[in-house]
């Protein structure tokens, strides 16, 4: 965006619609807010017809899940929104609950009207014709990567990582190997690392 384009902009958010037109959608930062309006704009052009959202988690930083209240296909009883990480069900739903919880957000997650599903990204997962893969990352307690394949096109969103202290993740240079497109931190210059 123009308006981002020197300072400021969102936290993690990327999304890509498979064949079957549902959203997948990496990470719930800020941006998941304007993706939310567009979604349910496009809904209602479409007569308000089900809404389907796929929302992979990297990992429960805030940055990564700061947006999650503000998407309005939370609020919607025409959305259904599957929540997939690294960990088990139980916990990815305790995490967001408690974003959502008493003093921090005024509405709790279960006062959402939409309907929710938590899984645990397993291998072979296939959304919407898209095959999803992770891969895990080296950042303070834990991250993912995830691979997004579908008709010989991918994309690797590999946000939250630092590499060892000597040369490269060989792991994410493997997973991220013939990708098309490849999404990757760049926080810190090379002089930064040293120091």
């Amino acid at each position: 965006r123009k308006d981002t384009v020197r300072y400021g902009g969102h936290t993690c958010c990327l999304s890509l619609r498979g064949a079957a037109g549902e959203y997948i959608v990496v990470d719930s930062g800020t941006g998941i807010r304007d993706l939310g309006e567009r979604v349910m704009a496009e809904a209602g052009e479409a007569g308000s017809g089900p809404v389907r959202i796929h929302l992979l988690l990297t990992h429960f930083h805030l940055d990564h899940i700061m947006g999650f209240p503000y998407f309005q296909p939370l609020y919607s009883p025409h959305a259904t929104v599957f929540v997939y990480a690294p960990v088990a069900p139980e916990e990815t739903r305790k995490h967001l609950a408690g974003l959502m919880a008493g003093g921090y957000f005024p509405v709790g997650l279960d006062e959402t009207r939409s309907t929710k599903v938590f899984l645990k990204c397993e291998p072979g997962l296939v959304i919407g014709g898209v095959a999803v893969s992770s891969c895990p990352l080296v950042h303070p307690q834990g991250s993912v990567a995830y691979r997004l394949e579908c008709g010989g096109r991918s994309v690797v969103s590999a946000t939250d990582t630092e590499h060892p202290e000597k040369g490269i993740d060989d792991r994410l240079a493997a997973f991220a190997g013939g990708a098309m497109c490849l999404v990757y931190d760049a926080m810190f210059t090379p002089e930064e690392y040293a120091a």
